[in-house]
């Protein structure tokens, strides 16, 4: 007979094999915690690597070139490459119930298995969207075999596809910019990462070099005449320019290696300082006094270039958002500028001039978006004619045409002006006649182009039968809203007047499914943009709505008996029907009038003003 294996007990091992087993067993729960709670990391941390003695490759170059609205960075090696990108655990797309999703991605990554780095760690791209490239080596890679790769962008992009023998992720279009694509080139030895850009870029200006001056005429006069420097050059290498301007002024002038430059300058009668500053501004360098030496050298060295000469400058906002500040500089700023998103500030990394300008056009641009206070005010009628007297208007107006026959679904708009005290005094009196009711008042400010969602309804408590996930019919509640919501997206340019879009929709239950209880909504839903004064009303008429809720009452227990439950049970139905108008006014705030209570919404109904 066959013999089955015991089971051992925690409680039946030795006191040393329990200890041994307490260990073993809360390392196992550490390490299922951990990738529980970071599914991304662990992933990256278990991709492929390279085995011990494997043959491998090495990066040989990082190229980028500049397309009118695209960047081209190209990973060169020396060998075939393997790459590998999984685009769903990078969080790059995803899948929910079959439908495509994308998300935006600040740091493009991806593992070249089989490679090492003869080029570096880290390579400047300075072009917008793309910032740099840096690579490092994966976390327990044997014999330092694999690269990581990372791109970081200076704004999100969205993954357009891959191309590679073990992947190919693509087929779909997206409008959204910027976009990334990753390839492998033909002969498998390139990966070639295109990245479209949201804005239309220039192609790079070609100065001229040593080499194409040595073609030129070329003219150098510099001379010191009774104290006033005369300078006089023409297409002349930079450190020919500053042998001769240290020759003539006897100050010591020194250029850094990496500054290859052909230069042009005519100045009658200047100082140093003004033909180093001009020089500076002109052909984009950075000087500074090291010593008793003048140090020349390019306004972004470098990594290593020991002449560097920038400062870095933090420069705190107040109203802009750090990225958004960033996008509103030029093009050309992107390799000087890094936005800290923990501070909301921009880092600067430039010579002073040029971190001035910067620092005075977001000055300019770090100002108070305007404010606009928006209210909302819900009238409900109980006959068209008393909307007719309250508002003086019939269905046979030419600009409201069929204005107030809610039977045929008509929305319609108009706006009150100046005379909103005469039709408040008249609603005023329905109401103390008791022909309308004041529903309710609120009241949001949103900054200028935000949106703000005004409700008035309630919120209303169903019954349904859901499936839990061990099949069993459970009843819970479900709350829904029913009654007018106004979503309002107002902007002005400061010319006194404000361009509202309006979205009114009235919303409510018309049936529940016999089976599950989930309600059956419907919604009429109005689009429309109009341009008024600061301070006028918008009336919004037209919004008629009908509620009917069906409700069941059961005796307790006896109305949960099989087949004879029926006879314990009550059904009933409300019926609620409205016809509301909805006022709207919208002013531009001053912010330093704004109190803290202006984005609260009263509880009780006001008077409309």
């Amino acid at each position: 007979m066959r013999r089955m294996p015991r089971r051992c007990h925690p409680s039946s091992l030795p006191p040393k094999s329990k200890r041994i087993w307490c260990l073993t067993a809360v390392a196992a729960l550490l390490t299922a915690l951990c990738v529980c709670q970071n599914p991304a990391q662990s992933q990256q941390r278990n991709g492929p690597l390279a085995p011990p003695g494997s043959a491998f490759i090495n990066l040989t170059s990082v190229r980028s070139t500049r397309l009118s609205n695209a960047v081209r960075v190209e990973l060169r090696f020396d060998g075939t490459v393997q790459v590998f990108a999984d685009p769903i655990a990078n969080g790059w797309i995803d899948f929910p119930n079959d439908e495509l999703k994308l998300f935006p991605v600040s740091v493009i990554k991806f593992r070249v298995v089989n490679a090492r780095s003869q080029a570096g760690a880290f390579f400047d791209i300075s072009v917008y969207p793309v910032s740099h490239v840096e690579v490092s080596i994966p976390i327990g890679a044997k014999e330092g075999v694999g690269l990581d790769v990372a791109i970081p962008l200076y704004t999100p992009a969205w993954f357009k596809g891959i191309e590679t023998r073990e992947n190919s992720w693509s087929g779909w279009e997206t409008e959204k910019l910027p976009t990334f694509y990753i390839q492998e080139s033909q002969d498998h030895r390139s990966i070639i990462v295109t990245v479209a850009s949201d804005r239309q870029s220039e192609p790079p200006l070609r100065l001229k070099t040593p080499e194409d001056a040595a073609s030129l005429h070329q003219e150098l006069d510099v001379a010191l005449v009774d104290g006033v420097l005369q300078v006089s050059a023409l297409n002349v290498s930079l450190h020919s320019f500053a042998e001769a301007l240290s020759a003539a002024t006897g100050i010591r002038i020194t250029v850094d290696d990496e500054v290859r430059k052909t230069v042009s300058l005519y100045l009658p009668a200047t100082d140093v300082e003004e033909v180093i500053d001009t020089l500076c501004r002109g052909y984009g360098l950075s000087a500074a006094q090291v010593g008793d030496s003048i140090v020349i050298s390019q306004a972004s060295p470098s990594s290593g270039s020991r002449f560097a000469t920038v400062q870095t400058r933090l420069i705190p906002l107040n109203y802009l958002k750090a990225r958004d500040a960033v996008d509103l500089l030029p093009t050309f700023t992107r390799r000087f500028v890094r936005e800290s998103d923990e501070h909301n500030a921009i880092m600067v990394s430039a010579p002073d001039y040029l971190a001035d300008k910067i620092q005075a056009d977001l000055s300019k641009l770090d100002k108070p978006a305007p404010q606009i206070s928006v209210q909302l005010t819900a009238v409900e009628f109980s006959d068209r004619s008393d909307i007719e007297a309250a508002f003086g208007i019939t269905a046979k107006a030419q600009s409201l045409t069929a204005a107030t026959d809610s039977n045929t679904g008509d929305v319609w708009f108009s706006t009150l002006g100046n005379a909103v005290e005469e039709y408040s005094a008249r609603i005023r009196g329905l109401c103390q006649s008791g022909k309308a009711k004041l529903v309710a008042s609120s009241q949001a400010t949103v900054l200028n182009g935000e949106k703000a969602t005004l409700f008035v309804g309630a919120k209303k408590l169903i019954q349904v039968r859901v499936t839990t996930w061990r099949g069993r019919q459970e009843e819970i509640l479900m709350d829904v809203n029913i009654g007018t919501r106004l979503n309002v997206v107002p902007w002005t340019g400061g010319s006194g007047d404000i361009t509202v879009k309006l979205t009114p929709e009235v919303s409510n239950v018309v049936s529940l499914d016999p089976q599950t209880g989930m309600p059956t909504l419907q919604i009429r839903r109005y689009e429309g943009t109009m341009r008024v004064a600061d301070g006028d009303t918008v009336v919004i008429g037209g919004l008629k709505q009908t509620v009917d809720i069906p409700s069941r009452r059961r005796i307790p227990f006896l109305g949960h008996i099989p087949i004879i439950g029926a006879l314990f049970t009550k059904k009933t139905r409300s019926i609620d029907r409205s016809e509301m108008v909805l006022l709207l006014t919208a002013k531009v705030v001053n912010p330093e009038k704004i109190s803290p209570k202006a984005n609260q919404t009263p509880t009780e109904p006001a008077k409309p003003q």
